[in-house]
């Protein structure tokens, strides 16, 4: 995820086996968008695979909502995807999604997009024992809620977070602070889902449904671009986002002007 660890941990097994190098992971927040500005065609190609984007995404909606159900890939698969890919259009033919929601209690169907980052600058270097360096980056996701009862895209969901990193290698030692952006982007995700839904099921229990969507659209609000229809944005901080079993507390960003560029959408 930061090429610069990379370097620092291929440097200190070279030089020293006994080296240290310590990433110190943190986690920006992440900028939510809902809006009509991501594109379901009936031709989206959809793939239903319980993979590490799917179950990630599915615990963190559950840890936000305990009353979401995401619905385990093995029990739906016979009936909504008999082949590992499908399109949108056969995937939401009304037979189709009768049955999706008579025998498995089904409300809504999640597209997630790809997730793409971007380093958006880079300063410093590094040489053998040596080196000092920072980097801001971007992780950006889309998604769609489709409502199984009509077939029709509720709203799509832009996820964007940006992060500040930066390290340093002195002798056999290196410290470094890594953005988890990606892991901020798909909080962003759960929380725009779980508004949606909440907004539609204001209470009790409900059942989705979790698909990839390979292309979908991803990077809807590039910097100092508005996202068309989207409404104001909604910046979720670090201390408004529950902290994952596999993530770290999140620590300071430094001071000075890198961490107020890190702050803007």
């Amino acid at each position: 995820m930061f090429a610069s660890l990379l370097r620092c941990i291929l440097l200190s097994l070279v030089v020293l086996s006994a080296a240290a190098c310590i990433p110190i992971p943190y986690k920006p927040g992440s900028t939510v968008s809902k809006g009509d500005f991501i594109e379901t065609p009936p031709t989206q190609s959809v793939r239903y695979v319980e993979g590490e984007v799917v179950t990630t995404l599915a615990r963190k909606i559950q840890s936000r909502d305990k009353g979401i159900t995401v619905v385990a890939h093995k029990d739906l698969e016979a009936v909504a995807f008999p082949e590992a890919d499908i399109t949108l259009d056969q995937l939401l033919e009304p037979d189709r999604r009768g049955r999706l929601r008579q025998d498995y209690g089904l409300s809504y169907l999640v597209l997630i997009g790809d997730l793409t980052t971007t380093e958006l600058s880079h300063h410093g270097g590094f040489i053998p024992l040596l080196g000092a360096g920072t980097a801001t980056e971007r992780a950006s996701v889309g998604a769609s809620v489709i409502d199984l009862v009509d077939g029709k895209t509720v709203t799509g969901i832009s996820s964007i977070s940006k992060g500040w990193g930066g390290g340093v290698i002195y002798g056999f030692y290196g410290l470094f602070l890594v953005p988890m952006t990606d892991s901020s982007a798909y909080d962003g995700v759960a929380k725009g889902v779980v508004e949606i839904v909440r907004a539609r099921v204001v209470a009790g229990p409900c059942k989705i449904a979790i698909a990839l969507a390979t292309g979908l659209q991803t990077n809807t609000c590039p910097d100092g671009v508005e996202c068309p229809a989207a409404g104001p944005a909604t910046t979720t901080e670090d201390a408004a986002l529950p902290v994952p079993e596999d993530a770290l507390p999140p620590v300071p960003l430094p001071p000075a002007e890198n961490h107020e560029e890190q702050r803007q959408p």
